[in-house]
This record gives structure tokens, sequence and C-alpha cells, in this order.
């Protein structure tokens, strides 16, 4: 599935491991994997029909908005 970025700064946290604007979330090792390791699910996926099949990441589609959410680490709100 294609993964498109509204916020260029996601972007290279993700691709690069390290951004200013994120710079907090940069040095949590274990959320960095969770992040990238989401990030990789997202891209593999066919559609998001797919997701659906990843129980940890809580997959939902929101209502009155064509977005949909998923959870990067269970147990914990950013």
């Amino acid at each position: 599935m294609k993964v498109d970025f509204n916020d260029e700064d996601l972007k290279e946290l993700i691709e690069k491991g390290i951004n200013n604007k994120y710079k907090k979330l940069s040095k949590d090792k274990k959320f960095m994997s969770c992040l990238i390791s989401v990030y990789n699910i997202l891209c593999d996926v066919d559609s998001t029909n797919d997701l659906k099949l990843f129980s940890r990441l809580h997959y939902e589609k929101l209502k009155h908005v064509a977005k949909s959410s998923v959870r990067i680490m269970n147990g914990r709100m950013e």
C-alpha cells in the first residue's frame, strides 16, 4: 500500500530515525522500533482491509472523515 505523509518531519523521522521536531520520540528506541514496524506493515499490505489481520494495530476507519487510525504501541498514547 502507498503511504502518503502530510507531515514531512514524520517522514524524515521514519526514514532517517531522527528529526528536530520529534527529537524526544527519536530518542525512545522502543517507540522507534514499533513505529518502523508499523510503517513496514503499512507498506507491505495491499489494502486497508488487510490491516484488520494485524490485531496489535487496532486498525479502525474514522467516522465522518476519510482517514484511518492504527496504534503504534500498546498502553501508550501520543
